[in-house]
């Protein structure tokens, strides 16, 4: 059975081929890193030139194995308290950000017409130098995989992922992603 990027952009063709090349290329050295509020997370970093977004911040959180839905959503703050994605206390989506987008991502059955699973992007092209605050906010009860990546000035790639997160409907996990504005600086980020 084929599989089609249902999509209204190329860009987003484009990402989801990044995100494609990037699960299948992941490498790199794993820790655990404490989940603000439960548990630990699985801790991925790889800087693998062929599968970086070109001139942008790539956010992306995935639903766990065999959920059709992310048990959270993203809200991005750039440096100046500007916000872009999904608040859902406010049952809003926002795009504050200039030159970003939210958008919820999705591959269909060609031959049976039914929907795969959801992932929630943030895209912030030629993002500012400087800390963006990420808040993980939980939809359900559940678990996802969190997807950061951006290129330093002289556009080599840098990537991190959080695998495995538990998180309770209402909590919040807040991320600090500190993007690089000198070259050989990779993108760096805690949670708190």
């Amino acid at each position: 059975m084929g599989r089609t990027l249902k999509t209204a952009s190329f860009r987003t063709l484009l990402s989801a081929m990044v995100a494609v090349t990037f699960v299948g290329s992941l490498c790199g050295q794993t820790s655990d890193v404490p989940n603000p509020t439960a548990g630990k997370a699985d801790f991925r970093e790889s800087s693998d030139r062929g599968s970086a977004p070109a001139d942008g911040l790539d956010i992306r959180i995935h639903p766990e194995e065999g959920k059709l839905k992310p048990a959270a959503d993203l809200l991005l703050y750039d440096p100046q308290g500007r916000k872009t994605g999904k608040a859902p206390s406010a049952n809003r989506a926002y795009q504050e950000i200039p030159s970003s987008s939210y958008e919820r991502e999705s591959l269909s059955d060609d031959t049976s017409g039914s929907r795969g699973p959801v992932t929630a992007v943030i895209y912030v092209r030629n993002p500012a130098a400087g800390e963006y605050r990420l808040q993980v906010v939980g939809r359900f009860t559940g678990k996802y995989d969190l997807e950061i990546a951006g290129e330093d000035s002289t556009g080599n790639p840098s990537r991190v992922a959080f695998t495995n997160v538990k998180i309770l409907s209402g909590n919040v996990h807040r991320y600090v992603i500190s993007y690089p504005n000198s070259p050989e600086a990779k993108l760096a980020v805690r949670s708190e």
